[in-house]
């Protein structure tokens, strides 16, 4: 079994969902103004994570700014492909915004 390399700047849990939902808030603003997508660049800190959503494991990387989002069975498969290990599964996750109680700050 390969090793999983765990990278202690990845976000997980609440933390990681927090980060998600305002980074895809960010995008979706863009995208409706018309402008350029960029997750968050100058807002957020560049940064990937993970987090529990019913089961699922939820991952995302927005260290380029393009905000991958992909959902995995386990922790240590959504780490691998955090880490660059393994090639995305084709499971993208979209996160429901409307649910979501993230402001931006001002």
């Amino acid at each position: 079994m390969n090793e999983v390399r765990i990278d202690t700047d990845i976000l997980t849990g609440k933390e990681a969902k927090t980060y998600l939902e305002r980074a895809l808030k960010i995008g979706d603003e863009q995208e409706n103004k018309g402008i350029e997508q960029d997750w968050g660049e100058g807002v957020l800190p560049p940064k990937a994570g993970h987090y529990d959503e019913n089961g699922i494991i939820i991952a995302f990387d927005n260290r380029d700014w393009c905000c991958w989002v992909e959902q995995f069975e386990t922790v240590e498969i959504a780490l691998q492909w955090i880490n660059g290990e393994i090639e995305a599964t084709g499971n993208t996750f979209y996160p429901d915004l409307s649910k979501s109680s993230v402001s931006e700050p001002a």
